[in-house]
């Protein structure tokens, strides 16, 4: 029974231990890819706000429009250096792709920001930027898309996890207190097989049959009891014999 109860308590502290070796480590990994999140909106913050004073200035003509890029550049690159040092395998390329291309626009701009952007070259320089947004955007939106599936993945097989080792563990349960009532119904048939034994031999004494011996066998108190039952019929036939 001591041996059951302590695998048992073995089993159970490992599973859990385990479960929650791997839950935290789900969570670490999902915890990473939230903060991945965060930076491509951050990055797209930056950029979006960028490119509207952009285009208010190609519009307008107005300077006023058009905040210096140096500022939504350092944002821009700060979110890049976050996207790149946590970054999975498959992300790396579009990432790389969005810094290119933002970093591309943002040269652009500086100088579409120094001339006049209606004039015919102010006009390509603005055109050619506009290819560099769309890539930014493009490879922001693969970023994103990637990244909520791979959080839904990982969330998902979490929870599957999770699941099947409460699972296992409620069957392991389920064996060891089935393993724990088998061995106590054997000691259990070992101390009354004995005592039920004992009865019957008393039995047969008190109906006259005074061959009848008790077994000395089981506990050492049954056995005591048993010797205490052989050792009465044993005088109670000498008394017998003495009559006669």
């Amino acid at each position: 029974r001591v041996l059951f109860r302590s695998l048992l308590g073995t089993a159970t502290a490992t599973g859990y231990a385990a479960l929650n070796r791997q839950h935290a480590a789900a969570k670490q990994l999902i915890g990473q890819y939230q903060v991945l999140q965060h930076a491509e909106i951050d990055l797209q913050g930056s950029f979006n706000t960028a490119e509207f004073t952009l285009l208010l200035f190609s519009m307008t003509g107005q300077h006023g429009y058009f905040l210096p890029s140096s500022l939504s550049r350092t944002e821009f690159d700060a979110d890049v250096t976050v996207l790149r040092h946590r970054a999975t395998p498959d992300l790396r390329t579009l990432i790389a792709t969005q810094a290119r291309a933002g970093g591309a626009w943002f040269t652009l701009a500086s100088r579409i920001g120094v001339g006049a952007p209606r004039q015919p070259a102010g006009r390509a320089l603005l055109g050619r930027s506009f290819t560099q947004a769309i890539h930014v955007v493009t490879a922001g939106r693969a970023i994103q898309a990637r990244l909520q599936a791979d959080v839904a993945r990982l969330t998902a097989t979490s929870d599957a996890n999770l699941r099947t080792g409460l699972e296992w563990g409620a069957a392991a349960l389920a064996v060891a207190v089935l393993l724990v009532l088998i061995a106590s119904l054997g000691m259990l048939r070992a101390v009354t097989r004995p005592l039920s034994l004992l009865t019957r031999t008393v039995r047969r004494l008190a109906a006259g049959d005074h061959s009848a011996r008790a077994s000395v066998a089981g506990s050492a108190e049954v056995r005591k009891v048993a010797q205490s039952v052989n050792a009465l019929a044993d005088e109670s036939d000498r008394l017998r014999a003495q009559e006669a």
